[in-house]
């Protein structure tokens, strides 16, 4: 039955109904008949795997979403595409369930040494499973904007992703107030989440830096030699500049790699496609390097 329930909710806001649906979540007496069996708006709200998805719009290479979970989780979503094709509402797969963040399979996927920490105030996991008829080029900027949450300067508060089964680690790429709203990028899809990172920014900054050249590292049979060994380089002095506290070359040299790899899309695979064994290595590439800037960018 949850699965039912959650499906229902899906339909009720991709109908248009995201005003009846608020208006019941009001009205407690409320029951539903659906024809195929009646639900009260107990049995709805007891039911901890329901998505609101209370608008979804999608403007060519824009989606714009509320999702809501029963007492009163919510988030504000916008995913930008570079490019994509196939992008409506049955293809892209997004939904949303609150999560447990004392759960241990939850924690086994966040870096070790308890010091992430997911939001009790936040317990919303977001899922993107797209379908077979949808692809993107390239990287995609993810934004969520949550009242759940306050944005403090030196807020810990980072966005986290992870593919089904995968470990979660950092793609922040932006964090500020509105009460709290963070962006990411990503060549893949499918869960997100916000925690707190206690870690050292240092250990943060070194641990984005071995995540990037062991991403260029599995992909090197990808990208063409030559182009290979630009970023092999653009990466190594990068990281030389960081060890030797100049940020801000390390940046311009995170910049320059981005570069390489914008300037040789195709050359290096940059498509994803959610069941076909293509490999988004620009996209992957150009997120990794994106984040590991903005956590560069810290004050020390």
């Amino acid at each position: 039955m949850g699965r039912f329930l959650g499906g229902l909710v899906l339909v009720l806001a991709a109908t248009g109904a995201s005003a009846g649906l608020l208006d019941l979540l009001r009205k407690p007496s409320i029951e539903l008949k659906t024809g195929l069996l009646d639900l009260s708006l107990e049995e709805l709200v007891l039911n901890t795997s329901i998505l609101g998805l209370i608008e979804l719009e999608i403007d060519v290479n824009q989606v714009i979403a509320v999702l809501t979970l029963p007492g009163g989780i919510e988030t504000d979503l916008i995913i930008n595409f570079d490019r994509v094709i196939g992008l409506n509402e049955d293809s892209l797969g997004l939904s949303a369930s609150e999560l447990d963040p004392e759960d241990p399979a939850l924690l086994q996927r966040l870096p070790a040494g308890a010091m992430i920490i997911p939001q009790a105030d936040f317990p919303m996991l977001i899922e993107i499973e797209p379908v077979d008829n949808f692809a993107f080029a390239n990287d995609v900027e993810l934004e969520i904007h949550t009242h759940n949450l306050e944005f403090t300067p030196g807020t810990r508060l980072r966005l986290f992703a992870a593919a089904h089964g995968e470990a979660f680690r950092d793609i922040t790429t932006y964090v500020g107030p509105g009460s709290y709203r963070s962006r990411g990028r990503r060549g893949k899809f499918s869960e997100f989440l916000v925690v707190e990172d206690n870690r050292d920014t240092d250990t943060v900054i070194a641990t984005k830096f071995d995540y990037l050249r062991d991403l260029l590292e599995g992909y090197r049979g990808d990208i063409p030699p030559y182009i290979y060994w630009v970023l092999r380089t653009e990466i190594n002095s990068a990281k030389n500049a960081w060890n030797f506290d100049d940020d801000d070359r390390a940046t311009d040299l995170l910049d320059s790699a981005i570069e390489t790899v914008n300037r040789n899309r195709g050359l290096i695979p940059n498509v994803w496609h959610p069941n076909l064994d293509m490999k988004n290595v620009a996209g992957e590439f150009t997120a990794a390097a994106q984040t590991l800037i903005f956590s560069l960018d810290l004050p020390d």
